[in-house]
């Protein structure tokens, strides 16, 4: 009775394991997006600082002075921006520029991805945020 008690427990655990899904949030991180912080501190007032994810895996921005473009592999909320990215060459202020070395930086140490409250929020590999944003609505 108790090995039948048993294997009935060990099924129902089974089949829960097997129903588990990644939820896929490919849908959800598509479209541009307004920086908001980076590594905890916020950007600059009215800074361009931007980044637009697209279907075929491509990702494109401004970095708060020079443009950037490279290329993501989003796995559940695991994401893995490509590097290196490529960067336009301009400069800018000192100030601008300084945010830009940091956005460049926080997009490199990315690993995973949530949504929080409508914003969304890029991790490294330790949960530390890297970048969080707020996703600009097309007009």
């Amino acid at each position: 009775m108790k090995r039948l008690v048993f294997s009935g427990l060990l099924v129902l655990l089974m089949s829960g394991c097997a129903s588990v899904s990644v939820h896929d949030f490919s849908q959800d991180l598509i479209g541009e997006w307004q920086i908001e912080s980076i590594a905890g501190r916020p950007v600059i007032d009215y800074s361009p600082a931007r980044i637009s994810f697209s279907e075929d895996n491509k990702l494109a921005g401004n970095a708060s002075c020079n443009r950037f473009f490279g290329s993501y592999i989003l796995k559940g909320n695991k994401l893995k921006i490509g590097s290196p990215m490529g960067v336009t060459m301009m400069m800018c202020a000192e100030a601008l520029m300084d945010q830009e070395g940091r956005m460049i930086k926080a997009l490199e140490a990315v690993d995973l991805m949530r949504f929080e409250n409508g914003l969304l929020v890029l991790e490294d590999i330790h949960q530390q945020e890297m970048i969080r944003a707020s996703r600009i609505e097309k007009q």
